[in-house]
């Protein structure tokens, strides 16, 4: 099962939303549209696809901050898992990224998450100590 990889297209918006609704990213599925057009239109980041055949089975989100790349919404349909797709997935990430400049990618795995700690451990990454604030600064609007 060969994985072919290219940066997303608007065509991929329902199959993506797809995929991230079989792989519990909530609440990924409201959010594929900002996603995607986010994607599209910001040079600093891009959402990769990957395929086997014409079936979207992979996909993650990556951007650069400064010379800091970071990465959010890998994601492998449950079918096509333990295939080495989620590794390439962050190698073309990681590419991406390097041609652009990053010197490291940073990621966040919720606590509690130990297959994906496991994973990022298994493909190089090194545990930070570091605790994650956030706020949001733009309020969405209720729709009338």
């Amino acid at each position: 099962m060969t994985l072919y990889v290219r940066d997303i297209r608007p065509s991929d918006r329902t199959r993506l939303t797809r995929l991230w609704e079989s792989c519990a990213l909530d609440p990924a599925a409201p959010r594929t549209a900002e996603h995607l057009d986010r994607a599209l239109m910001d040079r600093s980041r891009t959402l990769l696809v990957g395929h086997v055949g014409t079936q979207l089975v992979a996909s993650v989100m990556t951007g650069l901050a400064g010379d800091h790349g970071w990465v959010r919404c890998l994601a492998v349909a449950p079918a096509h898992r333990l295939h080495g797709h989620g590794r390439e997935m962050m190698e073309e990430a990681g590419l991406w990224l390097a041609a652009r400049g990053a010197r490291t990618i940073d990621l966040i795995v919720e606590e509690g998450a130990d297959i994906a700690e496991a994973f990022c451990q298994q493909i190089g990454f090194a545990r930070q100590d570091a605790h994650r604030y956030s706020k949001g600064l733009l309020q969405e609007i209720p729709a009338s």
